[in-house]
């Protein structure tokens, strides 16, 4: 999203590095399933949210598809594992989970031809089913 200072850092750091000690430089989320101990840290991470914020809101956590992971809920699959451990959690804690390929504005022209990134209408469509979310959770 920005320029480096230096083009020859950034490429080693980059490209070169990663061949040189084993670092995971891969920016998506992971894929398969869920470790439990980070299943565990999610918790605890979710429970100190919820215990340091007001009576009224505990938070809400948007879950945001791939265009892939989207056409596959479409389809009937569920493209998120463990959702079920993850609803668990949320209701254990009063988070809110909005499942952004369930939103009915939604839609795969949203995204960029990369599958992940959103067009302009994308962003703008997201936008508006965050603050509306948010909104709700306040005014409730």
């Amino acid at each position: 999203r920005d320029r480096p200072i230096w083009a020859g850092w950034y490429v080693f750091r980059r490209y070169v590095l990663p061949h040189l000690i084993s670092t995971n430089m891969n920016e998506l989320p992971p894929e398969g399933s869920v470790n439990p101990i980070y299943l565990k840290n999610f918790e605890a991470v979710v429970a100190t949210l919820a215990n340091e914020s007001p009576k009224h809101t505990h938070g809400i956590i948007f879950f945001y598809p791939s265009k892939a992971e989207y056409l596959n809920a479409k389809k009937g699959g569920d493209w998120l594992e463990n959702r079920d451990d993850f609803e668990k959690i949320s209701q254990q804690y009063g988070i809110k989970l909005i499942d952004i390929s369930q939103e009915p504005d939604w839609n795969e022209s949203l995204y960029r031809p990369d599958g992940t990134h959103l067009t302009v209408e994308g962003n703008s469509v997201l936008a508006h089913i965050l603050s509306g979310a948010i909104t709700n959770a306040l005014t409730q």
